[in-house]
């Protein structure tokens, strides 16, 4: 209901999405980071700023455990953690509270076909899974996955949420034909796509992560370990931001991975930690296009009520990934990745109409430390930005009270 002064009051009818910003892994089952499963691997998640896991229908008996008290008992009595919970897994349990159900999952990659092989429109058969959810479960939003750029647009609206991934490192299987490998900036486009296609229903986007699927075994070596780099993680990472996401989704966070490339985990944690300090207003927020910058770089204004969330990536390539690299590689065991140059960008935000600067800040894996900027005639311009390989994106508040500043570092 809407009341408006003077007039009578406005009702419409419609889904409401819970003010919920997930942090989320597609995790692999097999590690059971689950409470009353693997505590170690649980705490290793929550010790990076995960809060959101994925739930197969079996998860639980898999692990020593059972799916319905995971997802009925044991996880609400988990304080800040949450399940993305397969259609399968919801429809077959009855629970006590489904408070800790982030939402409920009616498939991944479902847009990979318009019609199915009986010729039936597959849109259709994804929506008839949300309505199923939405009669059992009417306070949960549902959630379905995308894979291409020229079908998502069909399957916009048959779920309450909306996903969509492109990954662009470690030579991870891609949409795209052969010899058309995605550009370093591929996700950002595909991710806002959808965006754009769902909006003004919230879309959660999927992110390169940690994966066994990634990992190649060239012809004349024994074992090889291929994953994306710290860089390669960050920056798909935040495009995604970029792109509007209201949910950062991994696609994964391999233990066993990360246990052989730290590094790498360590990067996928700094990124959540810097999402999960501004993402009040990443939910409540909107793309606007609100930014000039240079070429070599990707930027964007996310505005919320009284704060300017600007993501900022390195986009000035050294190396580049190809199929034809990535072909020799599994002979030669030399996998390609993206590498980039030192950059110093400026960029300039400008103001929505009515908005004030009374505050500019960084937000880092650290905390909120000051940042440089010159506010002028409705505009707020940065210089000469460091971007580097070694430190590929970073993200800018521009707040209209003091009290922006106090509640992003409360956070850490």
């Amino acid at each position: 209901v809407v009341e408006i002064e003077g007039r009578a009051d406005s009702v419409g009818v419609g889904r409401v999405v819970p003010p919920r910003f997930p942090i989320e892994t597609w995790n692999n089952t097999s590690e059971c980071p689950w409470p009353g499963a693997n505590a170690a691997n649980l705490a290793r998640m929550k010790g990076a700023a995960i809060d959101t896991l994925y739930v197969h229908p079996g998860t639980c008996e898999k692990c020593g455990c059972d799916t319905a008290t995971l997802l009925g008992r044991t996880l609400p009595e988990n304080p800040g953690l949450f399940a993305l919970a397969e259609h399968g897994a919801m429809m077959t349990v009855n629970l006590a509270t489904t408070s800790a159900i982030a939402g409920i999952a009616t498939g991944d990659e479902s847009d990979g076909e318009v019609y199915g092989e009986d010729g039936a429109p597959k849109p259709n058969q994804k929506a008839d899974k949300s309505r199923e959810a939405w009669d059992r479960y009417p306070e949960l939003p549902t959630f379905n996955g995308g894979k291409t750029n020229g079908n998502i647009g069909t399957f916009a609206g048959m779920a309450d949420i909306q996903g969509m991934d492109l990954y662009a490192a470690a030579c991870a299987p891609h949409i795209t034909p052969w010899g058309n490998h995605p550009p370093l900036r591929g996700p950002y486009d595909y991710l806002r796509n959808t965006r754009e296609n769902h909006m003004p229903q919230p879309t959660w986007l999927y992110t390169q992560g940690l994966h066994d699927g990634w990992n190649q075994k060239p012809v004349f070596r024994d074992e090889y370990l291929v994953q994306p780099t710290e860089t390669e993680l960050i920056v798909q990472a935040y495009q995604a931001i970029a792109a509007g996401a209201k949910g950062l989704m991994w696609f994964q966070v391999s233990e066993d991975v990360a246990r052989r490339r730290p590094r790498r985990w360590e990067a996928i944690a700094q990124v959540n930690r810097v999402v999960r300090a501004v993402r009040p207003e990443l939910r409540v927020g909107d793309p606007t296009g609100l930014v000039d910058t240079e070429s070599d770089s990707l930027a964007e204004v996310i505005h919320a009520p009284d704060a300017l969330v600007v993501p900022v990536i390195n986009m000035k390539v050294k190396d580049s990934v190809d199929d034809l690299k990535c072909g020799a590689g599994f002979v030669s065991g030399d996998f390609p990745h993206w590498t980039l140059r030192d950059n110093a960008v400026t960029f300039t935000v400008r103001l929505p109409a009515g908005f004030t600067a009374a505050d500019v800040f960084e937000v880092t894996p650290g905390g909120v430390v000051d940042a440089a900027a010159a506010a002028q005639d409705g505009r707020v311009r940065f210089d000469e930005v460091p971007l580097s390989q070694e430190r590929p994106a970073r993200l800018f508040v521009v707040a209209a009270t003091p009290e922006v500043r106090a509640r992003v570092a409360a956070r850490f």
